[in-house]
């Protein structure tokens, strides 16, 4: 459930923080225009219904009395014509289906049934009532009512209407947003010279919109450095259990942000992140220090690891970048994560990190942690993973 609400919890926080927020704004308020109006409907009907049923049971009360009174002379003396008249005129008032008189044996001595209601009605309620000559029970009426002919009103159209445009709005707002972030996703190659030139002007300020909009592919990889120990020592339960929490945890770092597993060995976990719209560099970051934290704070862990973050380009090889891997991994210590140098000026990561400053021309840089609110948000996921 932890991880539900994490999941919920990221997703609208990029949903309501994007630059096309007006329409999402609109749609969130007419979401709840919606549920609001419907559950006023709800509350109305429910109470109208209890009024409905209130006024039938005195309305059969009434006229189970008022039968029992003009039937009593007919059926004290078995006048079945004069107990069928009184019946037949009482079965065609308002609402009544029928209307059954028994004498002092329980047999019928006269019934009427109204010819107009709806005799098939699931809404039929009856009501009895005993036909007294002083003290002594000479016999019972029983009249059955349909309770759905008391709202049987002319329906109204304004309750479907509201329904229908609210419905109409918020489609017409998820199809806005989406045109809107194709627009903005989408580059414009016919830019004029002023234009180029304000976009150059405007450029420090938007530069985290940018680097979202670039859509760079990230890997992300992750050495076990104590696996060959691991295996030595622990018998084959226990290893069991260690990669049981390594998969564990590392489907959560991916589920979170948005990764893919690119290739997995006993040493070695490389996840790549390449989501169209997503920020893959922020999602990397955020993806490493997570699963190395979930690891150096988890009781029950004995594995230690190790990531290093780098971003794929035209002209780099998969196989080289691996050998450049191979060769950093060597020097990196216990939960430690890394990121390419060249990244942090490039994608200006320096207001997201904390990290340190290393030799001029070293390739990776290592992260120290994040930046006070970045940290507050995952020191937040870590708590709520570590208490599952």
């Amino acid at each position: 459930m932890s991880l539900f609400r994490i999941l919920i919890y990221n997703k609208l926080t990029d949903f309501f923080s994007a630059t096309h927020r007006p329409y999402r704004m609109a749609i969130l308020i007419a979401t709840a225009a919606l549920i609001a109006w419907g559950a006023n409907h709800y509350v109305q009907s429910a109470n109208h219904q209890k009024t409905v049923n209130h006024i039938v049971d005195k309305y059969g009360e009434n006229m189970t009395s008022l039968a029992t009174e003009q039937l009593t002379n007919s059926v004290l003396n078995s006048d079945a014509i004069s107990s069928q008249a009184i019946a037949h005129t009482i079965a065609l008032k308002a609402g009544i289906s029928s209307v059954i008189v028994y004498d002092n044996t329980n047999q019928i001595l006269a019934q009427s049934i109204n010819p107009i209601t709806n005799h098939t009605s699931v809404t039929h309620q009856e009501y009895t009532a005993p036909i007294l000559s002083g003290e002594n029970i000479i016999g019972s009426t029983s009249i059955i009512i349909d309770s759905s002919s008391f709202t049987e009103t002319s329906h109204s159209i304004t309750g479907p209407l509201v329904t229908l445009i609210l419905l109409l709005y918020i489609l017409f707002c998820f199809f806005k947003d989406a045109m809107q972030a194709k627009q903005k996703t989408t580059p414009d190659n016919n830019l004029t010279p002023a234009t180029v030139k304000n976009q150059k002007i405007l450029a420090p300020a938007k530069s985290t919109l940018t680097n979202i909009q670039q859509e760079p592919i990230i890997y992300l990889t992750i050495t076990v450095h104590n696996i060959d120990t691991l295996y030595r020592q622990l018998n084959g339960e226990l290893r069991q259990q260690q990669m049981q929490l390594l998969n564990r945890n590392m489907q959560h770092a991916i589920n979170l942000y948005n990764g893919k597993k690119l290739i997995a060995d006993k040493h070695k976990i490389i996840l790549v992140f390449n989501e169209h719209g997503e920020n893959n560099i922020a999602n990397a970051i955020y993806s490493a220090q997570l699963l190395i934290a979930l690891h150096q704070q988890c009781s029950k862990s004995l594995i230690t690891m190790s990531g290093l973050i780098q971003e794929s380009s035209k002209e780099k090889e998969l196989n080289k970048t691996l050998d450049n891997v191979r060769a950093l991994l060597k020097d990196q210590s216990p939960y430690s994560s890394h990121i390419e140098t060249e990244m942090i000026e490039k994608h200006q990561l320096n207001q997201r990190l904390i990290y340190k400053v290393e030799e001029p021309g070293s390739f990776s840089t290592e992260i120290t942690t994040l930046k006070e609110h970045y940290q507050e948000l995952l020191d937040n996921q870590l708590a709520q993973l570590l208490q599952k």
